[in-house]
């Protein structure tokens, strides 16, 4: 199975360099950066040039599009893809992780992505902080730039079609934004009370 790391940057780069500081690069896997265009986009390239292959947005794309398309376009190519951002501080063994639960759990059709983020085990929905997940999943969900979120649209993904998020038995992520986009929707609208509108 061949799978990638998907990292997408913004305009950061206090958060960036704390990110990356926390990368612990496994043999076996292929590594993208998808930069969003900035006036500095330049100097977030260089930060992370040695370890990721570049790839420069020519336009503001935002939080959605960059995620969104940057998935769909390396799924062009890998079976199987593991999600970070800018702002994401990592345990050592963070990659050597997601990539063991994506190898283990690639025939289980139940599961609709695995994730860094701490948890019973099985959860409803996906989680947005440090995930993965498989081509044929990912396939099958349609984002409708319209209806928000991508994190949302991909948690109601999971709801609608039964599939579970495999979750860490320990945190393995910390979220240091305190800027940007995810920032002002977390504390906008509050993950916890949005999702519980959605269960009902």
């Amino acid at each position: 199975m061949k799978i990638a790391v998907i990292l997408f940057a913004y305009n950061r780069p206090k958060y960036l360099r704390k990110a990356m500081a926390s990368h612990r690069f496994l043999k076996g896997l292929d590594y993208y950066c998808f930069i969003d265009y900035s006036p500095i986009q330049s100097e977030i390239s260089k930060i992370v040039e040695k370890h990721y292959k570049v790839i420069l947005r020519d336009e503001r794309y935002g939080l959605n599009r960059n995620i969104t398309e940057g998935i769909t376009k390396v799924f062009g190519d890998y079976d199987a893809i593991i999600v970070i951002e800018d702002d994401l501080v990592l345990s050592k063994d963070a990659f050597y992780y997601l990539f063991n639960q994506l190898i283990l759990l690639e025939e289980d059709k139940n599961c609709g992505s695995v994730s860094l983020q701490k948890g019973s085990g099985y959860e409803e929905g996906n989680r947005f902080l440090g995930w993965a997940t498989w081509k044929d999943r990912w396939k099958r969900h349609e984002f409708i730039e319209e209806q928000g979120s991508q994190g949302i649209q991909f948690w109601q993904f999971h709801r609608k079609n039964n599939l579970y998020c495999r979750c860490s038995e320990k945190k393995r992520v910390k979220h240091i934004g305190m800027t940007g986009e995810h920032f002002k929707w977390y504390s906008r609208l509050g993950v916890r009370q949005y999702l519980r509108k959605l269960r009902r």
